[in-house]
């Protein structure tokens, strides 16, 4: 195997690999804040959580391939088992942007049969929920249940007002699950 020397100058600029941890950081600190933003409107929504659903704290994870490109996620509100998963996620995604999705299986996700959505709604359903190659665009959710289901928001590649910008699309979707 032969490397390039493009290959062979991004192995040795350490500038690359100081900018992604600090890049990093910035974005767990926006995330941190909006999970703030988001349990704020969950307290005072009058929506019925599911048991064990977790609103004490969010959870972030990363990876370094989804589809070739890292990524980052915090997921709050969260109940993810083996029966049911009910979780609300901002997500970036290096190369993409950022959006923010829920996904929901089972009983959680007929909360939206038949239900309208906003412009921009992309959606998954059943097997594909954890397939981000697929994204179909929804303005309505199908009459017929769903095993499961992942609505998705593109929130653009700048992440300078993220946290309102999520915390209104939370809020306004939380409403319509509730509805």
């Amino acid at each position: 195997m032969v490397f390039t020397s493009e290959e062979i100058a991004l192995l040795n600029d350490r500038q690359i690999f100081l900018q992604k941890r600090s890049l990093l950081e910035k974005i767990g600190a926006v995330f941190a804040r909006t999970e703030q933003l988001l349990k704020d409107t969950a307290i005072g929504s009058q929506f019925a959580f599911p048991a064990n659903c977790h609103l004490a704290s969010g959870k972030t994870s990363r990876g370094e391939n989804l589809l070739g490109y890292p990524w980052m996620v915090h997921d709050y509100p969260r109940l993810i088992n083996r029966d049911e998963i009910f979780l609300f996620r901002t997500q970036c995604w290096f190369g993409h942007g950022f959006s923010c999705s829920w996904i929901l299986t089972g009983r959680h996700a007929g909360l939206l049969a038949g239900k309208p959505l906003k412009a921009n709604w992309t959606m998954a359903t059943d097997e594909h929920i954890w397939d981000q190659s697929i994204q179909i665009i929804a303005d309505q959710f199908p009459e017929t249940l769903c095993p499961a289901v992942r609505l998705t928001m593109p929130l653009g590649n700048d992440p300078k007002g993220l946290e309102e910008r999520t915390s209104i699309i939370f809020r306004e979707t939380l409403d319509l699950l509730g509805a």
